[in-house]
């Protein structure tokens, strides 16, 4: 007997693909491509969007390894693609499609007195802002929200401290701004029940905010070059604080924190360490105040896979209510079955 041998036993596969960052206008893709026991150690890779060449890349990878590559495209709504391959080695896997559906508005809500510089920021054509004072709030209705904002409350009750424990547990995002009339022990209490650390005393003296931690990617592609001559901001008051796990955005000439993000499994929670409001602090006349908070509605919001693996069970939500008589379809141009 004359042993089978494969005339082409080298292969190039796509692994994966992920979406690295994204703004309004752009969207960065990395693409992991594998080489298996091909001696030919490169091949062309292309990206398709919706019917169309959006980039191509010549991947360089050596034999039984992988490499990463990057691609950039326009942030435009609802997209399906496909990376192809040119590969002489088994042909099957020379494509890998995936889909980008388009984001629902972002829906945003501050608890606490209106500011008309949040309106200017979470525009109606992107946001669904909400500004409402705390007894108006529906508990229930506390996780339809991608950002909820403490807008300088005066007394955090204790059930909305555990509500919001409950919320960033299930990835949500939370900005805390302090009030200058802060009530002291619900305040702790906030602290404890989010493990957010100790709130200490206050310091009512000008303090300059002049340093900004370029180098965190809560402010990738903000600034194209570090200011030297920035026109810092400054605050009359500011509370000192001991944080569990955080890290500092935004600091004063002390170099104690501005602006701090703690550090969770699961969603973001930031500390302003001064109130925001005309009268303590400039802070909303500084150019940093639109990217600062454009950017708290960014964090953790698109959690929709770009792709699914066929034969291995998957579990994703719809987002519709059917009727009591009524079925869900999956379907196409081609295609058309109920799932279990």
């Amino acid at each position: 007997l004359i042993p089978m041998k494969a005339k082409i036993r080298g292969n190039f596969s796509v692994d994966s693909i992920w979406i690295n960052d994204k703004n309004s206008n752009t969207i960065n893709l990395k693409v992991s491509v594998s080489n298996s026991n091909s001696e030919k150690e490169e091949t062309h890779v292309t990206l398709w969007f919706n019917g169309t060449i959006q980039g191509k890349a010549l991947a360089k990878i050596k034999e039984n390894s992988s490499s990463v590559l990057d691609f950039s495209v326009k942030n435009t709504g609802e997209k399906t693609g496909k990376v192809v391959l040119d590969d002489a080695g088994l042909s099957f896997d020379n494509q890998f499609y995936f889909s980008m559906p388009a984001e629902k508005t972002k829906k945003i809500i501050s608890l606490g007195t209106g500011s008309a510089f949040l309106g200017k920021i979470f525009g109606k054509n992107e946001f669904d802002l909400v500004q409402t004072e705390l007894k108006q709030l529906s508990l229930p209705e506390i996780d339809d929200y991608s950002l909820i904002i403490l807008n300088e409350l005066e007394s955090v009750p204790a059930y909305l401290s555990s509500s919001l424990k409950n919320y960033l547990e299930k990835g949500g995002n939370v900005v805390i701004i302090p009030s200058e009339k802060l009530d002291r022990p619900s305040y702790s209490q906030l602290f404890k029940v989010l493990n957010m650390g100790v709130l200490n005393d206050s310091v009512r003296k000008r303090t300059a905010i002049n340093r900004i931690d370029y180098e965190n990617p809560f402010f990738k592609n903000v600034f194209e070059n570090k200011e030297e001559n920035f026109a810092y901001p400054h605050a009359e008051l500011k509370y000192n604080t001991t944080l569990n796990y955080h890290t500092g955005l935004i600091f004063f000439e002390d170099n104690s924190p501005f602006l701090s993000k703690l550090n969770r499994k699961q969603g973001n929670l930031y500390w302003f360490s001064s109130p925001l409001n005309p009268k303590v602090s400039n802070f909303l006349k500084s150019p940093l105040i639109v990217p600062t908070f454009f950017n708290f509605s960014l964090e953790n919001f698109s959690k929709t896979p770009l792709f699914y693996r066929a034969g291995r069970r998957t579990e994703f939500s719809a987002d519709v209510q059917p009727g009591n008589e009524e079925v869900l379809h999956l379907k196409n141009e081609d295609t058309d079955f109920i799932p279990m």
